[in-house]
């Protein structure tokens, strides 16, 4: 299999089995855009883009298993995940204890409170907070956010339990019994619902941040299927009859929308340093990708963007393309070449009728194959 890549954006091409044991081939691609201050100008795609993510990305010690970006290598996605590494930065620069923050992307919408840290005090009867301390920037991940995994005794050996918040197993400021030694001095999370305030550690809070969530939290494991002894017997090495693909959506539920066409709208409340509140469009989507198999039959493809990832403190966004197909029982090998953006036309066109070609490799007058713009179709995933 040839990769012509004409898109000038960083790109991959690999195979992938659903549930069932057929083979999918998966295109995959990225384009970071600019967005200027205060939103002053539609966001500009840049010379330099984003590199296909391998693996995780997590914070940086000290708390390095806080998600911050997830793996793009997944088969597919069905719905557009929304993901943020963000900041929320006072008006001004002046210190607050409590800020909103906010997003809107298309139908996203999602608020909460940035409050400054603070610790839970164990008295005689109550357990209480301090006051929070004022801040003028605060990180927003689930790092910070209400959830954890204290460990407390059990017994006069020293034996201790482990108890996880399994929504947010890398927060803090949960434990199950308030009156527990272990409460005294635990941070309380930097995050909160204006209408839900965290008021004591055994509480059962929504942890809140704009980041990518766990494979293994709550409710996303439930979608993975199960792994018992029925299926090593019957299905091992295939995933198992029960596995959801909205395992492979990265964001929280309220942080997913229906595929971008371009246009959607756009805002960013105290979460870009100087500009209390951003506002732009989301460009318009325009990958377009040829696959040709060795049997001569071609097909067009319109990749979704399937993942938008937002860094304010930078001032960019970035698309992931992802064009997903059903291949045939000779899998990769009837895939003859993958032509992604504007490729020789004269050149295509012997490709696909087995004549002799203009010598380009595509790389030639950047036609497109077709002269109608295919990016006013509806793209979805077969």
């Amino acid at each position: 299999m040839e990769l012509i890549n004409r898109s000038r954006l960083p790109m991959e091409v690999f195979t992938a089995l659903d549930k069932a044991g057929r083979e999918r081939l998966v295109i995959l691609a990225k384009a970071t855009y600019s967005f200027g201050p205060g939103g002053s100008r539609a966001p500009v795609l840049s010379d330099v883009h984003a590199p296909i993510a391998v693996t995780d990305v997590v914070w940086d010690p000290p708390r390095p298993m806080v998600p911050v970006y997830e793996a793009d290598l997944v088969p597919l996605k069905r719905r557009c995940d929304v993901v943020l590494d963000a900041t929320a930065h006072a008006p001004a620069g002046k210190p607050v204890t409590e800020l909103p923050v906010g997003i809107k992307v298309g139908s996203v919408s999602k608020q909460f409170l940035a409050v400054g840290e603070r610790v839970w005090k164990r008295g005689a009867l109550t357990t209480s907070s301090t006051r929070p301390q004022p801040f003028t920037s605060m990180p927003l991940h689930y790092g910070r956010a209400f959830g954890g995994s204290p460990r407390r005794k059990i017994g006069k050996d020293g034996s201790t339990v482990q108890d996880t918040y399994l929504p947010n197993p890398i927060g803090t400021g949960y434990a199950p019994d308030a009156s527990d030694d272990i409460v005294d001095n635990m941070p309380l999370p930097c995050t909160e619902d204006f209408r839900d305030r965290v008021t004591t550690p055994s509480g059962a809070y929504e942890p809140l941040a704009f980041g990518p969530i766990g494979r293994h939290w709550t409710p996303r494991h439930k979608y993975a299927g199960t792994y018992d002894d029925e299926w090593r017997q019957t299905t091992f090495p295939l995933l198992p009859k029960d596995f959801d693909e909205t395992f492979f959506q990265c964001a929280p539920l309220d942080q997913q929308m229906d595929f971008p066409v371009g246009g959607e709208p756009v805002a960013l409340h105290h979460l870009v340093p100087g500009q209390p509140l951003v506002t732009f469009e989301l460009p318009r989507p325009e990958l377009i990708v040829k696959v040709l198999f060795r049997n001569q039959t071609a097909e067009e493809l319109l990749p979704v963007v399937d993942t938008v990832f937002i860094e304010p403190d930078k001032g960019t966004l970035t698309y992931v393309y992802r064009a997903s197909i059903k291949l045939a029982k000779r899998g990769v090998f009837g895939v003859k070449i993958v032509a992604a953006g504007p490729v020789c036309k004269k050149w295509w066109s012997a490709q696909v009728l087995g004549t002799e070609d203009c010598g380009c490799n595509g790389q030639g007058d950047g036609l497109s194959p077709d002269d109608e713009d295919p990016a006013d179709d509806e793209a979805e995933p077969t």
